[in-house]
């Protein structure tokens, strides 16, 4: 969560930095891209014509820029949420982690597996865990026994 907001503030200055270059200024384009995200802003930044006369600091760092951006867009898109395409469903993580973003059916397979083969005492384990938990709660996994 720190380094997520490590790199918002570092996009926003990167999109103040970009909009000092232009008739925006510097504080109004920071300002925006750290409150409507570093995505809207730095698109409204961008938007805003260039000062006439001045060369752009940023022209041989825009590819740098994109690629920041991009890394940042599917961080964002990735990290809060399980993915589960074989049911087309989308749900909130506990914590922000790439661990289970993907999740197929041969996973919930796995666990059902791992949790019938178990005795009663791990089937209480498992059924502690975080991906059996939130595949129960969202229907797509379903415990019989008591």
């Amino acid at each position: 969560m720190t380094a997520f907001i490590v790199l918002w503030l570092i996009f926003s200055l990167a999109m103040g930095l970009v909009g000092n270059e232009r008739e925006g200024k510097f504080l109004p384009a920071f300002i925006s891209t750290l409150f409507l995200t570093p995505l809207i802003g730095g698109v409204l930044t961008l938007l805003i014509k260039r000062k006439t006369g001045t060369p752009s600091v940023f022209s041989r760092y825009r590819p740098y820029i994109v690629l920041g951006y991009a890394v940042f867009t599917l961080l964002a898109f990735t990290l809060p949420f399980h993915y589960v395409p074989d049911d087309m469903k989308i749900f909130t993580k506990e914590h922000w982690t790439f661990k289970n973003t993907l999740i197929l059916r041969s996973d919930a397979e796995e666990l059902l597996n791992r949790y019938n083969n178990a005795s009663l005492y791990e089937r209480m384990q498992i059924r502690e865990e975080p991906l059996f938990k939130i595949l129960s709660q969202e229907g797509l996994i379903h415990d019989d026994n008591p």
